[in-house]
């Protein structure tokens, strides 16, 4: 079927749904920035993979550059094809597609959640976009520094568990799930499943889901790892399970649900509550997080990075949120179906 495209304007982004494709592309209305902000001002913003779209996002805004995301094919395994979104310059003559990847590439730095807190301890970042609380250690060593952080909650996000499609389990227990990741529970049957062993796949420490997993779910038991089943990429958890019925993982929601598309896996709930926009806003599922936008709690009424930061708690902000995958701290939902 031929690709035929809709332009629908939806506030301050021209939305272009190419139909018959798969993509949808958003791309920046002239003369939009963030008020009361120069381009030359906009603060020094750290980000975590959960929140690298929400920073791309907004330091496009700011920074008046057009941009467009646009879903593409990654590898084919199993009969499934996954796909992924990247949010980057429009098309641009090079080099001037380039010199906005690279402005925007350093206008929304990409991390762990626990570098964007030392970051902004240390004066390196101004405004850290990240996926949870500070943890007792971070705290620590702002207090060792002479500072004391402003986490303010702007959306929140959640950790989740995926499975095979095939896989017949459709729910886990907070128990049982720190009962598999901690090596206890290693069978499937025990979980409802078939007498089949729990293939459990484990991302690298500095990963948005290892970092909420403690906290989160193992109810303070060690994760153990399975042999060859360390993952270092969210996209790469995600395929491993589309290729394996008998695997299980985490992620988190922002990604599995915004980000990928067609991937031959589906989210477990978590005692007796599926993860949804509702679920996650309302608090019933019980993994959710924060998602915060930090800032030194010093830092100037009129500075950048409260100016931002306060945008970001109203109307116009929570939107943004919601468009980069999150759920809105307000409560806010914004859903743009791919045709």
């Amino acid at each position: 079927m031929a690709s035929t495209r809709r332009r629908i304007l939806k506030g301050s982004l021209l939305v272009t749904l190419v139909l018959g494709t798969g993509a949808v592309v958003f791309m920046r209305a002239p003369g939009v920035g963030l008020p009361g902000i120069a381009a030359e001002d906009y603060p020094r913003v750290d980000t975590c993979a959960a929140t690298a779209m929400l920073g791309r996002m907004l330091a496009a805004r700011a920074l008046g550059i057009r941009t467009h995301v646009l879903r593409f094919g990654l590898t084919k395994g199993a009969g499934v094809r996954t796909s992924d979104l990247a949010y980057e310059p429009a098309r641009l003559p090079e080099p001037r597609k380039k010199e906005h990847e690279d402005l925007l590439a350093a206008k929304a730095r990409q991390g762990s959640n626990h570098e964007c807190y030392l970051n902004v301890i240390n004066g390196v970042a101004d405004l850290g976009l990240v996926v949870r609380e500070p943890l007792p250690e971070e705290t620590a060593a702002a207090q060792a520094t002479g500072v004391e952080l402003d986490a303010r909650p702007i959306g929140r996000d959640a950790l989740v568990f995926i499975v095979h499609r095939d896989n017949p389990v459709t729910g886990l227990t907070r128990a049982q799930v720190a009962s598999i990741f901690s090596g206890q529970t290693t069978m499937w049957d025990a979980v409802g499943g078939a007498p089949e062993a729990i293939m459990a796949y484990t991302r690298e420490r500095a990963s948005d889901s290892a970092e909420l997993m403690p906290t989160l779910a193992l109810q303070g038991r060690p994760v153990v790892p399975g042999p060859d089943r360390l993952i270092m990429t969210m996209v790469g958890t995600v395929e491993a399970i589309g290729r394996n019925p008998l695997g299980l993982a985490c992620t988190v929601w922002q990604y599995h649900h915004t980000m990928l598309g067609n991937t031959g896996t589906r989210e477990l709930a978590v005692d007796g509550v599926r993860p949804t926009p509702r679920t996650i806003a309302d608090r019933h599922y019980p993994l959710g997080t924060p998602v915060c936008a930090v800032i030194r709690r010093d830092a100037a009424p009129d500075s950048p990075e409260r100016r931002v930061r306060d945008w970001l708690l109203r109307d116009a902000g929570q939107r943004l949120v919601a468009r980069s995958g999150l759920v809105p701290a307000r409560g806010q939902t914004l859903t743009i179906k791919e045709q």
